[in-house]
């Protein structure tokens, strides 16, 4: 193919990838027209996924009205106006909406499930483990935390320790970050990622040890159990080295990944039962958020009230421990959220 030939493929594959993207777009902003009640309605499922995480989707119920809220964009919308639809949702008149999240939880869980000494040790002095892991990378040297800037805390931090301790290669970490080069300016080599991968069994020895025992678990007995006592049975083939390899992955992502869906669960429970709707409404959870919305005058109240359901202690391996929940809160709209203080 010549050149000029392979600046035309370029462009015009260019071209049709902006239009799917633009009508996926269209769409969306045509799905979240409100119903005559002035709400836009998301279907939700408690038991929609295997980790126990809430499924989402558009009902008959409300039509129109309904759309399934938990696919609107946020990464993209960083990047483009055109993606921030998330504005689109506003308080309910005389209302401030809020959101409420976990700090670092996914992290948290697999630390205290693996109980790894190195990783706990790191929570419980309040580091932040994805400085951490950057400042290991870059100089070997983790006293030297202050010194990652933000983009890189944010890509390879965070790829690094959320995939790297699913046990995922090299090749999928220097994936990962560099997909997201657009939004953090950060990319790396083949180099940089092997050494991401090594990390784990040089610093954190215990956790790779987890990952022998989870695979020991699973693919004798075919199963495995969380830290809430949920049983978890596994089908994918074990019948190939590429089988066997795939069922220990998706094992070992479980456990961190449905203890912290479960315990965003309860707290949604426990917030409902107690406070909704004389204090706050919850109105969705999505992507391990709780959704819900309040008075103004209730402000530091619903912070306080919020924040102290969800930092209810947990219990793992005869270990307590806390995770922190964040509260964001809005008068505008749900995509220009600010966090608040209790």
């Amino acid at each position: 193919m010549k050149a000029s030939d392979r600046e035309v493929s370029r462009q015009a594959l260019s071209g049709i990838l902006r239009l799917v993207k633009l009508g996926k777009m269209r769409s969306i902003y045509e799905g979240i027209t409100p119903a005559d009640d002035g709400a836009v309605h998301s279907f939700q499922n408690p038991a929609g996924t295997e980790t126990t995480r809430f499924s989402h989707a558009s009902t008959w119920l409300f039509e129109p009205g309904s759309y399934n809220l938990a696919t609107l964009p946020k990464k993209t919308a960083l990047l483009n106006p055109l993606f921030r639809v998330r504005n689109c949702i506003i308080p309910h008149r005389g209302r401030i909406l809020g959101a409420a999240d976990y700090a670092q939880a996914e992290a948290r869980w697999c630390a205290y499930i693996a109980g790894d000494p190195v990783r706990i040790k790191i929570f419980e002095d309040g580091i932040d483990p994805y400085r951490w892991f950057v400042a290991l990378l870059k100089w070997e040297d983790e006293s030297r935390i202050d010194e990652v800037s933000k983009a890189e805390r944010n890509s390879i931090g965070k790829v690094g320790v959320l995939s790297g301790q699913y046990k995922v290669g090299w090749k999928t970490l220097k994936n990962a970050v560099n997909a997201d080069f657009e939004l953090h300016g950060v990319s790396i080599n083949a180099k940089t990622a092997k050494t991401m991968e090594a990390i784990w069994p040089t610093m954190m020895p215990r956790t790779v040890e987890y990952w022998a025992e989870v695979k020991h678990q699973v693919l004798s007995e075919g199963f495995t159990i969380n830290p809430f006592g949920r049983k978890r049975i596994y089908f994918g083939r074990k019948d190939s080295a590429s089988g066997r390899e795939a069922v220990v992955r998706e094992a070992i992502a479980d456990d961190s990944q449905s203890a912290n869906a479960m315990a965003v669960n309860r707290a949604i429970q426990k917030i409902y039962r107690l406070h909704d709707p004389e204090l706050l409404r919850v109105l969705m959870n999505v992507h391990d958020e709780i959704l819900f919305d309040f008075a103004q005058a209730d402000l530091r109240k619903v912070v306080k009230t919020v924040k102290s359901v969800m930092e209810e202690p947990f219990e793992v391996n005869g270990r307590t421990f806390v995770i922190p929940a964040k509260v964001n809160v809005t008068s505008t709209n749900w995509g220009e959220m600010k966090e608040a203080r209790g």
